[in-house]
């Protein structure tokens, strides 16, 4: 579910942010090469929460992303700042998966400048269920019914 819910927020962004590239975080390190821009997007905690009572370990997890966005500007209309109202725009209360709350922002920071490129890291989060499968079989869960007058 976890896994869903980013390529969730990476397809999402990919319309927000067209024509600009967006993926999920690669698994050597990511090389910002686009003449204007770039996003990226990572789970990265999943922070469990206490269990509810219905007979199994049912509970909630906050789900925390990150997207980092890379701009060649810090404003003048192609910025970073433009690209995070065009995130946050498309974001706030976007829910990724089903059963999951709609994001929410926790932050936003300037994070590093180096040679021209502008890098502002977003947090969002959501709560996701996490609910066990019990060993289902996959059978049928009823399978005679009938009905007696009393």
């Amino acid at each position: 579910m976890l896994l869903a819910a980013e390529r969730a927020i990476v397809e999402r962004l990919k319309t927000a942010l067209d024509p600009l590239p967006v993926e999920a975080l690669p698994a050597r390190g990511y090389r910002f090469s686009h003449a204007k821009g770039a996003a990226v997007v990572a789970a990265v905690e999943l922070s469990a929460g206490g269990v509810e009572d219905t007979g199994a370990s049912a509970q909630s997890a906050t789900a925390t992303f990150e997207v980092a966005l890379f701009s060649r500007s810090l404003r003048d209309g192609a910025g970073v700042w433009e690209l995070f109202n065009a995130a946050r725009l498309a974001l706030l209360s976007f829910t990724p998966v089903p059963g999951a709350t709609p994001l929410r922002l926790h932050s936003a920071r300037l994070a590093d400048v180096d040679a021209d490129t502008w890098a502002l890291v977003t947090r969002w989060q959501c709560l996701l269920p996490l609910i066990p499968d019990l060993d289902y079989d996959g059978g049928p869960l009823l399978t005679r019914v009938t009905f007696e007058e009393v």
